[in-house]
């Protein structure tokens, strides 16, 4: 038999909010945040900083290039040929996110290597 969850209306956004990190806020670290969101969206490269300041308790200006510049981020096409800053497995090595992306994507989408 199935269990059935009862929600109102107003819990949906509320656990919606909760889910993506946008209330209440973290101090989580930006590769804390890319981890729990599947990545940040980067597709104009400056986009990911508003992403994770407005998710931050005390956003810094600068936290992707702080991040990327100590490799805990990287930004690469990761899922759907769109470029995203994912967290990386330490030492700046991509972690486990390409390998469920299906591995390596160029830009168009196609995986590298791939035969047109």
């Amino acid at each position: 038999m199935t269990n059935v969850v009862q929600v109102t209306h107003a819990q949906i956004p509320a656990w919606r909010l909760r889910r993506q990190s946008l209330a209440p806020h973290t101090t989580a670290a930006p590769e804390e945040l890319a981890e729990r969101l599947a990545g940040v969206q980067a597709q104009v490269p400056s986009a990911a900083e508003p992403a994770l300041a407005t998710r931050r308790t005390e956003p810094a200006a600068d936290a992707v290039w702080v991040a990327r510049a100590a490799r805990s981020v990287v930004g690469t096409w990761a899922m759907r040929g769109t470029p995203r800053l994912l967290p990386t497995a330490g030492g700046g090595e991509p972690g486990g996110w390409l390998d469920l992306a299906g591995g390596p994507r160029g830009p168009s989408g196609r995986g590298v290597g791939a035969q047109r």
